[in-house]
């Protein structure tokens, strides 16, 4: 009894390949321009990029307010008249 290699009726079996999965080797300028303009329509318009400003201002000017008014909650009368006379 002989190899497999030695038999004459062997068949070397076959490998399956994917070829959706197998790397381009070559850039095709129709997905490239795919691709840049996906990536251009993909991110905030303008408008939505001011909006997002103005709601991170909005937000900020609230905090800062409300740290004001928690910090004039805990003062004594003495450092209240201090603080209305700097104000004056």
């Amino acid at each position: 009894m002989g190899d497999s290699w030695e038999d004459e009726e062997y068949e070397v079996p076959s490998i399956a390949v994917n070829i959706s999965s197998a790397p381009k080797s070559f850039v095709d300028e129709e997905d490239l321009q795919q691709e840049t303009s996906a990536a251009v329509s993909s991110g905030p318009s303008p408008a939505q990029l001011e909006a997002l400003k103005k709601k991170k201002e909005l937000e900020e000017k609230n905090l800062a307010q409300s740290l004001v008014f928690a910090l004039q909650e805990k003062e004594t009368p003495e450092e209240k008249k201090i603080r209305e006379r700097k104000l004056l």
